[in-house]
C-alpha cells in the first residue's frame, strides 16, 4: 500500500468489479492502482485474516464497516458501535 494514491472513479469501479466478479481474490490488478478509503480497510482486514479473501477488497464500501452490517467475519471477530467524535470546540 505504501506509495499507492487514493482515488475512487465509478468508471474504474464498475470496470473492475464486471471483470473481476465478486469471487475474485484481495490481490491488488497493478502497480498503479489507486485505493479507495474502504477498499484499503478491507485489504487491512484480509491481510491480517480477519475478512476472507472472497469477495475482493473492492467490492466494499465504508457502510459495510457499520457496526449494524453484518461482514463474514471469521469467528469471534466483529466489530463495536460507532462512537461519536465532536469536533466543535
Amino acid at each position: 500500500m505504501v506509495g499507492r494514491k487514493y482515488g475512487f472513479g465509478l468508471v474504474s469501479f464498475f470496470k473492475e468489479y464486471i471483470s473481476a466478479g465478486p469471487t475474485a481474490d484481495a490481490t491488488p490488478s497493478g502497480a498503479s492502482k489507486a485505493y479507495f478509503c474502504s477498499e484499503l480497510v478491507a485489504t487491512a482486514y484480509m491481510f491480517m485474516g480477519l475478512l476472507p479473501p472472497r469477495p475482493a477488497a473492492s467490492h466494499y464500501f465504508p457502510v459495510h464497516f457499520s457496526a449494524d452490517k453484518t461482514l463474514n467475519w471469521r469467528p469471534g471477530v466483529g466489530l463495536e458501535q460507532e462512537y461519536l467524535i465532536d469536533f466543535a470546540l
